[in-house]
């Protein structure tokens, strides 16, 4: 959205509207009919009925149902409070973007952001620079204006997508930047520009044995460059979001500048062709062919013990410690041993050592690790030397230790070493932290090009596989060298050949990465086939080379092919993300949790989970199952309970499948369902609710004592009216059903809605009081246009008047019926009834008393009984 847009969010009972202008339009007008919903659902308690609920059945009439055309249908919503929309986003007036305000001693200002911004703060000569990487309209005049003699001048800078604002102020005046929620806060005192947390600069040689400079942090915004109109030079800034996250000092390079700032990373380029990037783990700045840089240029704090155990320099030297090649292994291992039962005690743990590095340098993991945990409880000083630590995290980690390797290397005591930096970074991606672990491969990208190949391709190729997750596709390329050669092995060959084919895929070279995938498709039997055939097949799905039907073909024979690990895992995640986009929600549940359960330890693990509440939720909160069969619904509610999500939205979730099971005449199990809702899960309003729709389960299930049990169960306080009055209605309804027609009509007192007056008709009808009944039933029709064929409601409410009028002996308003609706009732479901009840009407009105007492011995009424349609109002009399 256009970022000056105007918005005004308006809320009418359970519907949200938003309205969008322009600034200085008029704003829109309200929806067609918010104001009429407005009137009829502003009640804070009140939720709409669920639609065709119940089937046939209505708590206030029994069977058959309401009419459709009645007259007085809409009394309530006419006494319900008029109401209108409710405005949200009340606003008196908004607030500028920059405030400025000048305070003893110095100056205030605030940048109001409606989204998270990273910000930069830096001094060059006379001027001060906030630098932000997004732009706004920045109020400058009345800055100037409120700053008065503390600034000399205020000037903005064009800077792309970026804000560059620069201050003039005296070199003792700089500026303090906090973070405020979006708001950015910075104090103008007296004080020295330093940065409370600073940044380290560091010299890394990459994979392609190029040299470059890497600030490593997590936060990085987008970079933004500008032309210094004092200076005319270019100025390269990296803001961020910590506050107070810069350089303490500025450091000078042969190919550029890197100043001291309060906050962020700014860059003044010496040479054509500098690279400032940001990448997940912090920024890069490199050049074509690699910078001119020295170790001691970066300052690298690097921190040494005994003598070859620096964690500042290389720790591995694998031809040293593997003592000759395979032909010589048994003569080294006797060698190795002897000296270790020669040994003095002051030397039997520097021989162990040998053995240990001997060992791994061999690849027998196993073997060194127990040598180095015999070591470890024999002389732990010496374990714990930094060299041997690292040494100790390599084993555990290729002996499966995960956790154990991740306890000895993680520690920020070996941050920056080349050496731990891979196996670091295989701990970070062990544990999902992908944007650390891109850190320490990228660190250690120059220690594995001096790596036996043994050692450097499953580094390696992990490094590529997380740099193609997070789309950095130039590191891969660049890590991808470090494969080229002899000595790989079949599996590795086509791990390669995957990794390629991601590669070109990423670069929109679709043939070529087919023809790395083909490539290792044909080494049968690897792991690397399998993953091969899972790339291929949703690369082709993208392209729209193949349907989703025969891409989820494909994947569920795939994943029977290859068991376990992270290919089964990623098939069946992407087997979840295609049932769902095909409305097989059964099956994509089933996958997913498929991977959730049998792949706990997956760093997608949680991913999968999430995915699947999301499924969950698009079921049976957004709708998706409005065309699923309720019962299969329930089933489906039942299996996945556990994604319920809690609170409101939950609650939601639930009442609007018992609405539906309620609406498909599955009464039972929405009982069930909301009597557990009832009990244990809600509270106030929303139990209330609850209660409501239990207490007319129960009753259409003929069960008014349980009606009575689940009203009295769910009784909250401060509920709406509306809501209050349908409670006390299904609990008068209730009442009536049990034959206590004194409490039920002491309760619609003072009620004046159709709903009321049909009950009041009710026990009247039942009391056998004919002339409270058939004035009831008077006020039900009257106003009903007398429109052919009658709605079946208004039909039943005529019959049951007439019928009473007789009983009370009523002649003249029963002829009144008869002249007004005999013609209109002739042509309706209850023609044949009617007529056997009027059909009595003469000079002896005992006579017709007597058979309305008896219509089972009615010749005329028999025949209504046989005539088709007729069962039911006759079944509806004999009550």
């Amino acid at each position: 959205l256009r970022r000056d847009l105007e918005m005004r969010e308006t809320v009418v009972g359970t519907s949200v509207y938003f309205d969008l202008w322009l600034p200085g339009a008029t704003p829109p007008a309200p929806p067609d009919g918010v104001e009429a919903l407005a009137s009829a659902e502003n009640e804070p308690a009140e939720r709409p009925a669920p639609p065709s609920k119940l089937a046939s059945f209505d708590p206030f009439l029994g069977k058959p149902p309401a009419p459709a055309g009645d007259a007085t249908a809409g009394k309530e919503d006419a006494d319900a409070e008029e109401g209108k929309p409710v405005d949200l986003l009340v606003k008196e007036e908004e607030p500028p973007f920059m405030t400025a305000e000048r305070v003893e001693n110095g100056a205030d200002l605030r940048f109001a952001w409606a989204e998270s911004v990273a910000a930069a703060v830096f001094r060059r000569g006379p001027y001060v620079w906030l630098v932000f990487d997004r732009h706004a309209e920045a109020e400058l005049e009345a800055a100037r204006a409120a700053l008065g003699d503390i600034v000399a001048s205020i000037d903005e800078v064009p800077a792309g997508q970026g804000l560059a604002l620069r201050f003039a102020l005296p070199e003792w005046l700089n500026p303090d930047i906090q973070r405020e929620e979006r708001n950015w806060v910075v104090t103008i005192r007296r004080r020295a520009l330093r940065p409370s947390r600073p940044l380290t600069v560091e010299r890394r040689d990459e994979a392609d044995g190029a040299t470059a400079v890497v600030l490593p942090f997590d936060g990085a915004g987008d970079v933004v460059s500008f032309v210094d109109p004092e200076v005319g030079d270019t100025v390269v800034v990296v803001p961020v979001i910590p506050a107070r996250l810069g350089l303490a000092e500025a450091q000078a390079f042969a190919q550029f500048a890197l100043l001291r700032t309060g906050q962020g990373i700014v860059v003044l380029p010496h040479a054509d062709a500098l690279a400032v990037e940001r990448r997940r783990w912090g920024v890069r700045i490199a050049a074509p062919g690699g910078l001119a840089v020295s170790v001691a240029e970066t300052m690298a704090n690097e921190t040494a013990s005994d003598a070859g155990d620096s964690i500042g320099t290389r720790v591995f030297d694998f031809e040293a410690w593997a003592g000759g090649g395979a032909d010589r292994f048994l003569d080294r291992k006797r060698e190795l041993f002897a000296a270790i039962s020669l040994a003095s005690p002051d030397t039997l743990s520097s021989r162990r050592l040998d053995l240990a590095r001997f060992y791994f340098a061999h690849g027998l993991h196993a073997e060194a690790n127990g040598v180095f945990r015999r070591l470890a409880e024999e002389d732990p000083e010496l374990a714990d030397r930094p060299a041997n630590r690292i040494l100790t995290g390599a084993i555990r980690q290729l002996a499966g230790d995960l956790d154990g390797a991740r306890d000895i290397l993680l520690p920020r005591t070996f941050d920056g070493n080349a050496d731990a930096a891979p196996w670091r970074g295989l701990a970070r991606l062990a544990a999902g932290e992908t944007d650390k672990a891109a850190t320490e491969f990228a660190r250690g990208a120059g220690a594995l090009a001096t790596y036996p190949a043994g050692f450097r391709v499953p580094l390696v190729l992990a490094a590529i596989d997380n740099a193609l997750d997070g789309k950095e596709l130039d590191q891969a390329e660049s890590y991808l060298a470090l494969l080229d050669g002899p000595g790989l092995s079949p599996e590795q060959a086509g791990s390669r050949a995957v990794l390629k084919g991601r590669l070109f895929a990423a670069q929109g070279a679709a043939d070529r990465a087919h023809e790395e995938w083909e490539a290792a498709i044909r080494q049968t039997g690897t792991r690397a086939a399998v993953r091969a055939r899972f790339e291929r097949t949703l690369a082709d799905l993208k392209r729209n080379r193949i349907e989703s039907d025969r891409a989820i073909m494909d994947l569920e024979e795939l994943r029977f092919d290859w068991r376990g690990g992270d290919v089964e895992f990623r098939a069946l995640e992407a087997l979840g993300g295609l049932y769902a986009a095909e409305g097989r929600y059964l099956e994509a549940l089933e996958r997913l949790r498929a991977a959730a359960t049998h792949f706990p330890g997956h760093p997608g693990a949680l991913g999968v989970t999430e995915r699947m509440g999301e499924v969950f939720t698009a079921l049976f909160l957004d709708g998706a199952a409005a065309g699923m069969a309720p019962i299969t619904a329930l089933a489906l509610f039942n299996e996945y309970r556990e994604l319920t999500p809690s609170g409101a939205e939950g609650e939601r979730m639930v009442l609007a499948l018992a609405e539906r099971l309620m609406a498909a005449d599955l009464l039972n199990q929405a009982s069930t369902l909301l009597d557990h809702q009832v009990r244990y899960r809600l509270a106030g309003e929303e139990r209330a609710y609850a209660g409501t729709l239990l207490a007319e389960t129960h009753l259409a299930q003929g069960r008014p004592e349980d009606a009575l049990i689940a009203l009295r169960a769910s009784v909250a306080s401060g509920l709406g009216r509306l809501l209050t009055d349908r409670r006390t209605r299904l609990q008068a309804r209730a009442l009536l059903d049990v034959g206590d027609m004194v409490r039920s009509r002491a309760l619609l007192v003072g009620d004046h809605s159709e709903e009321a007056e049909i009950l009041r008709a009710e026990i009247s009808w039942r009391a056998t009081d004919w002339p409270a009944a058939a004035a009831a039933y008077g006020h039900l029709i009257s106003g009903t246009t007398k429109a052919k064929p009658l709605p079946p409601g208004v039909a039943f409410n005529i019959l049951r008047r007439a019928v009473a009028l007789a009983m009370a002996g009523q002649d003249q308003p029963l002829r009144t019926v008869v002249a007004d609706w005999g013609e209109a009732m002739a042509e309706s479901s209850y023609a044949n009834a009617f007529a056997a009840v009027v059909e009595g009407i003469g000079p002896d009105e005992g006579d017709y008393r007597s058979l309305a007492e008896n219509l089972g011995a009615v010749a005329a009424l028999r025949r209504a009984i046989a005539a088709p349609g007729a069962g039911e109002a006759v079944a509806a009399l004999k009550q």
